[in-house]
Parts: structure tokens; C-alpha cells; sequence
């Protein structure tokens, strides 16, 4: 290469350099993110691959193709952006994930394309415009004389082929393009064994690897994959019950159960109303846009620091369901779906002969729902098409109650919510509107100063998410006027909770933060209406447990591969573990602990003023053991039961 053709290529890589900088600058600055050294190192890379791509041949389909190769980056940009403005973490590189995209997942996606500003999507399209003019101008002054082009301009000059380049020179091309990679690797490789201390929360990790940090550690991980293969599921499930037993052993609890267990002169019929994002922050302004579940958390059995086990609805299900964790990265239905299962419904079934059922407005492709739910022990599922997609929630309690009326013999029964699921914008306000001629409008209420001054929404969004609300709250009345008219209240327990978190807050005060950001609502309705507080932390995996002992009673003995707890056990651990994509946190009445499963570092968040040093890196210890052994319990397929 010739020194003007070498100035030539210094000149586009910088053109380059800077428009792909500019734009990841003003990316990170939009998520409230830094923009670091390490992230430029990795912006360079990718720039520079893609300057040694557009090099290696000088055919049109070829220069086409990086061209479309460009362009994919900066869609899955904008993907990742609203990604993590739901979940706050960018989307892992996993084939599992990639075989999940159906139709049904893509019109999920596409409800949140608002998450993403305005201005992101014009700049995406100005610097991508960019990139292109920069490639082929850079491809036309390198391939022809420089008077030939300036002189001589037209579209068959920008694009059309050129005589090719010697083997010699490709090769260089190879050969340096592989190296540049190798580089990237290596530095992703050398953090992955070495992460940086702050990246015991994973917003640390995003924010110095980058978009194109993050891909590279991603593709250097599923290289690094022990987790499938070594046929150890049961052995790790008691490595991770014996490591539960051992943080539970450090929990210096204070508080046991004040409830008796309720009697029941007959097998109970169960039913679980899983909400939608319903955060406890919602329920508990000081002017309640859901007075009526506020009201029943009051006049029944509650835990008042009831917490998620992950950030997804389908993990929701299966922690509640077959008490047990997700694991730590993904979905149960990306991993997990061929697993064999023995959870409550199949429990209920097989041992007390009663009916199962599954109620829930979506496809039933969604989350693959129609794999699972009969593998968890649902005979009687409905879905769309029995429902309209996203059919309002007083619409589906309604049908509910009349199905489950019609039951001869006790049932258990799921019904999984819609009304409260975001996005909270105005095309699902239009969507309500006309499809359930359900009519949300913004809540007019007082909102407590904390919930405005720390809520990653403005004041306006806050309304139409507390709009969304009232109306979940206004079809709960319908649910127990249905059940009090088809006379099932005197003979039904009935638990309502929240399946996960979801609009994060503001991280001026971390523990209020996490207070807001992660606390959901739990209760039980018993017939006899017993009132009270029986555990002060509780989670999902604690549900099934609470339902079998209801039912069980005096007989009821802790099933071997559950690891929740009945909330009527004396012994009852009053501890949270929560998996979301790579977040975790641990929690009980004496610390709390935040980590990041993908780079193996966990902090103390909060802990009690008599803990010590020594004692504090034991939990840390603890914690990370029980993260990792009880992926691969599931990852092994060692939740087998009976």
C-alpha cells in the first residue's frame, strides 16, 4: 500500500472512530451512565475490524454486507438501550435467547421501542449515515485514482468492482484483523479472571466494558461454559441446601411466626392471583391509587418485606411454583424448558387428586408457557385464543371464577395478570381502551415526596402508571364479588403477590433504593379471615411450601427439593435471594448483599452494626458459593423430585 492510500485509511478509521464515539458518548450519558477509557479501547477495536472488513474485498455485495453488518450494531443498540432501561443490564450473547425470538416474543419487544429518547434514534440514523458516506467514499479513493473519482463522479464509480488485491495483501489483512481481535479477547479474558472491584454491581461492569465490551466478555464467557454436562444435578442440589442451611445458621433472627396454621374441615380450594408489576411503593402512597388491596393487606395474613426471586414473570411462576431459584442469567423457558419437574400442581394432583388450572390473557407460546405449564402439573390451561390478547384482568377473574365454580373436586388454580404491565404509555391506554373498553386515566392523588424525588419517572409518568393501577386495584373487587357470589370464599385460600420489580429509582439513597425498587406486596386470605404479620421477609419460593402445609397440615413434611419454607414454620430463615440477568442480592434481618454473578464479585450493601469484618466476608463467601452451586442444580436438571 502506497503512503497516499496510507493516509487515506488513517483518515477514514479516524472519521470512523469519532463518529462511533460520539455516538456510544451520548448513549451512555442518555442510560445515566460514564463513559470510560476501556470502553473507547473497545470502540477502537470494533472500528477497526470494520476498517480491515471493508478492505478485504473489493466486490459490491461484499462492501454491502458490512454495510448491513454496521447497521445491525446500531439496531441492537437502540434494542439494548431499552433493554436496559427495563432490566439494567445489556441483553447477554446466548444461542438459548436467540432460540427464543418468536413472533410472540418480537411484539412484546416492540411495545418498548419508547423507551428508547427520540433524539437517540435521529443520531443513530445521522451517524450511521455517516459511517456509510465515510466507507464508500473511503472505498472509492482507495480503489481509484483520486482525480478519476473527483472528476468523474457517479454511483457506478462508488460501488462498482475493481481489479482484486494480491493474496499477499489479503492475507496481511487476515492476519492483522485476527490479532486486533485476539487483543479484545485477551483483554476480555484478563477481566473475567480479574474483575474490577466495583463490579460487584453490575451497572459498574456496563458502564466501564461498554456495548462493545460487554459483546466481546459475552462471547468470551460462552467459551468458558461448566455449567452443562457433568450429570450432577442431585449432588448439587444438596451442596446448595446445605450451603441455605449454613447462611441460615449465621441469620441471628429475631422474629418467628405470630399466626397459627388456619384449620380447614375440608381439603381447600387454593388460588394464586400473580400480579403484574405491582410494587409495594405503588400501593403504599399516602393516597393509595389501590386502596382495595391496601385494605385486604391490612385485614388478612401479610409479610410486610415480601421480595422477588428474579426480574421476569415466567421465573416468577416457577420459583412460586416449584421453590426453587432461577438461575442467575436467564428465563427459566431460554435454559430450562427440557427439565423434568415435580412442583405443587403435580404435588396437589397426584397426592390429593386435585384440579389444576392455569388463567392468563397471552399466548401461550409466550415464555413457552405451553411447554411448561404442563410439565409443572397444569392440566386445565387458558390462554389466547380463549382470551383476547392483554384481555383486561376483570374480564379474566370473571371467566375464572365461572370455570373454577363449575369444579366438582378442590382445585388449584394460577391466574397470571395483565392490566398492570408496562410499558405504561399511551398506546396501551388506546390499546385498553378500544380492544377492553377499559378507560385508564391519570391518577389526579397526592404522591408522596419520596416517590418524586427518588423515582427514575417524572411526575406525569408516575400518574398514568398509577392510572394503570387503580384499575388493577378496581378489578381485584370484581375477583372476590365473583368468588363471594359463586359462594367458593367459605372454602378457598386465596394468595395475592407480585411476580417482580420493575421502574427503578434513584441511587442517591441505596437503601431506599433497594427498599422501593425490590418490596412487593404478599398476602393470604383464609377463610376464617385470620389478620396479622406471619413472617417479616419472605420470597417466591416460600409459596409453595406455605400452600402444602395449609393443606397437609400436622402431616405436612418439607418436600426434599424445595428450598422456601412454609411462613408458618417456627423456622422460617426470613431470607431473599434474587437472580436478574446477572444481578443478584441477598438479603436477611442482618445484611444485605448486592453481587454480580458474572463477574463473581459481591459487596455489603447494609448489615447490622455488630457484625464484624470477618463475619461479613463469610455471608460474601457463602452467598457466592450458593449463587453458583444452585445455577447448576438447574442447569443439571437436579430438580427431580419425586
Amino acid at each position: 500500500m502506497n503512503i497516499q492510500k496510507l493516509k487515506i485509511s488513517a483518515i477514514f478509521f479516524s472519521v470512523m472512530l469519532c463518529l462511533n464515539t460520539i455516538y456510544f458518548f451520548v448513549y451512555f450519558s442518555l442510560l445515566d451512565l460514564s463513559f470510560s477509557w476501556l470502553q473507547l479501547f473497545f470502540i477502537a477495536i470494533v472500528t477497526l475490524s470494520y476498517c480491515l472488513l471493508l478492505s478485504f474485498l473489493r466486490y459490491k455485495l461484499w462492501h454491502l454486507l458490512c454495510y448491513l453488518v454496521m447497521m445491525v450494531v446500531y439496531v441492537s443498540s437502540l434494542v439494548n438501550f431499552a433493554y436496559y432501561s427495563v432490566y439494567r443490564v445489556f441483553i447477554d450473547f446466548s444461542f438459548n435467547q436467540a432460540g427464543q425470538m418468536n413472533p410472540m416474543m418480537f411484539n412484546h419487544l416492540k411495545d418498548f421501542y419508547y423507551e428508547v429518547p427520540g433524539r437517540l434514534y435521529l443520531l443513530a440514523i445521522v451517524i450511521f449515515v455517516g459511517i456509510l458516506i465515510n466507507s464508500i467514499l473511503f472505498y472509492s479513493l482507495t480503489a481509484k485514482k483520486s482525480e478519476k473519482f473527483l472528476f468523474n463522479f457517479s454511483i457506478k464509480n462508488l460501488i462498482s468492482k475493481n481489479k482484486p488485491r494480491s493474496k499477499k495483501y489479503v492475507m496481511g489483512l487476515v492476519i492483522v484483523f485476527c490479532l486486533v481481535n485476539l487483543i479484545a479477547f485477551g483483554a476480555s479474558s484478563y477481566l473475567y479472571n480479574n474483575p474490577r472491584d466495583t463490579w460487584s454491581n453490575l451497572k459498574g461492569q456496563v458502564a466501564d466494558l461498554g456495548f462493545f465490551g460487554h459483546f466481546y466478555s459475552q462471547v468470551y464467557a460462552s467459551t468458558r461454559d461448566d455449567l452443562v454436562g457433568s450429570d450432577q444435578g442431585t449432588a448439587y442440589l444438596e451442596q446448595t441446601k446445605e450451603l441455605y442451611s449454613r447462611l441460615d445458621i449465621l441469620n441471628e433472627r429475631e422474629t418467628v411466626s405470630t399466626i397459627a396454621l388456619p384449620e380447614f374441615s375440608e381439603k381447600p380450594n387454593v388460588l394464586i392471583v400473580q400480579m403484574e408489576s405491582a410494587g409495594s411503593w405503588i400501593i403504599e402512597n399516602s393516597q393509595s391509587p389501590m386502596p382495595y388491596l391496601q385494605k385486604l393487606i391490612k385485614e388478612n395474613v401479610s409479610v410486610p418485606n415480601f421480595q422477588p426471586n428474579s426480574c421476569q414473570t415466567i421465573n416468577a411462576e416457577f420459583s412460586s411454583l416449584c421453590s426453587f431459584w432461577p438461575n442467575s442469567y436467564e428465563p427459566v423457558s431460554y435454559s430450562h424448558q427440557q427439565n423434568q419437574y415435580y412442583c405443587l400442581p403435580s404435588i396437589l394432583k397426584n397426592r390429593y387428586d386435585y384440579s389444576t388450572y392455569l388463567f392468563h390473557s397471552d399466548y401461550p407460546e409466550f415464555w413457552n408457557r405451553d411447554v411448561l405449564s404442563p410439565k409443572w402439573g397444569f392440566d386445565n390451561t387458558y390462554f389466547v385464543p380463549h382470551y383476547k390478547v392483554k384481555e383486561d384482568d376483570a374480564s379474566v377473574y370473571k371467566d375464572a371464577v365461572k370455570t373454577l365454580a363449575k369444579e366438582s373436586e378442590p382445585f388449584f388454580a394460577e391466574i397470571i395478570t395483565f392490566t398492570g404491565h408496562g410499558p405504561h404509555n399511551d398506546n396501551y391506554v388506546t390499546y385498553n381502551d378500544w380492544s377492553n373498553n377499559l378507560k385508564i386515566k391519570d391518577f389526579t392523588g397526592k404522591i408522596d415526596k419520596r416517590i418524586l424525588s427518588n423515582s427514575a419517572l417524572s411526575e406525569k409518568e408516575i400518574r398514568r402508571v398509577f392510572g394503570f393501577f387503580v384499575e388493577v386495584d378496581n378489578a381485584l373487587k370484581v375477583l372476590f364479588e365473583e368468588l363471594e357470589d359463586k359462594k367458593l370464599l367459605d372454602n378457598t385460600v386465596v394468595l395475592i403477590y407480585n411476580d417482580h420489580r420493575y421502574y427503578d429509582f434513584s441511587d442517591k439513597d441505596p437503601l431506599l433504593k433497594f427498599d422501593l425498587y425490590n418490596r412487593s406486596p404478599f398476602l393470604i386470605i383464609t377463610p376464617d379471615k385470620q389478620k396479622g404479620v406471619v413472617q417479616q421477609i419472605a420470597s417466591h419460593v416460600d409459596v409453595a411450601p406455605t400452600i402444602l402445609n395449609l393443606i397437609e397440615q400436622d402431616d405436612y413434611q418439607p418436600v426434599e427439593h424445595f428450598v422456601g419454607t412454609s411462613l408458618f414454620s417456627e423456622n422460617h430463615p426470613n431470607t431473599v435471594l434474587n437472580k436478574c440477568l446477572g444481578q443478584i442480592y441477598f438479603m436477611n434481618e442482618d445484611i444485605i448483599i448486592e453481587g454480580n454473578a458474572k463477574s463473581g464479585m459481591y459487596s455489603v450493601l447494609d448489615s447490622k452494626d455488630s457484625l464484624t469484618q470477618i463475619k461479613k466476608d463469610h455471608w460474601l463467601d457463602l452467598v457466592g458459593d450458593l449463587v453458583a452451586v444452585s445455577d447448576k442444580t438447574i442447569y443439571e436438571d437436579g430438580l427431580l423430585g419425586e
